[in-house]
């Protein structure tokens, strides 16, 4: 594999859900579908909860505001007993995400992904378990520096040479994002992970 030549694009443009995006913010989650459900409504409070089968199933668009807050959550195909939340706007609702991984306990990956040639370009893995903040690892350009960034006990799938290299890009990127997922079990490399497994469900705060 060879790390930074590709952008998010390369791992999955032959899904028509996610083609041409730029920018990508996902969170993977390692328990069951109504389980992240019912905490994301005792989380929200004031909710409104709507089924999406495969006919009617779409991933939201991620500005970087939105007038309303939504997430959509899914069991993907390949993967059982696991839930996948994409909110509408890019920051992929830290605040509900943080209580998912915090106050719930759910083992989970927050994910921020954007294109390799974006103007803005953020590469970003902050992973959750047992109640805790346990690892973040992120590079960024923020006008005009790049910044890499790493906090907490590295996972045992990480390969820490790539973090000496001399080019931040180089350091961490989609490519080697997507090889630790895969590593623990999440291979978004697949069109199946990103299709519900039966049902998936669309959550607005009201």
């Amino acid at each position: 594999m060879h790390h930074g030549k590709y952008s998010v694009y390369s791992y999955v443009i032959s899904n028509k859900m996610v083609l041409k995006r730029k920018f990508i913010a996902v969170t993977c989650i390692n328990s069951k579908i109504d389980i992240i459900r019912d905490d994301i409504s005792r989380v929200l409070g004031k909710c409104q909860v709507l089924e999406q089968s495969h006919n009617n199933f779409k991933l939201p668009d991620q500005p970087y505001t939105s007038t309303t807050m939504a997430v959509t959550i899914w069991e993907p195909s390949i993967k059982q007993d696991s839930t996948m939340l994409m909110a509408n706007f890019s920051d992929g609702w830290l605040t509900l995400v943080h209580n998912l991984g915090i106050k719930y306990g759910h083992e989970l990956y927050r994910l921020r992904i954007s294109s390799a040639d974006s103007e803005w370009y953020v590469c970003s893995l902050t992973y959750y378990k047992n109640g805790k903040e346990r690892r973040i690892i992120q590079a960024l350009k923020d006008d005009p520096r790049w910044e890499f960034f790493q906090k907490g006990e590295p996972l045992e799938f990480e390969k820490l040479e790539y973090y000496k290299k001399r080019r931040i890009k180089d350091r961490f990127n989609s490519s080697i994002l997507f090889e630790y997922l895969n590593a623990s079990g999440w291979n978004l490399e697949s069109d199946k992970m990103w299709e519900p497994n039966i049902l998936g469900f669309f959550i607005e705060y009201t």
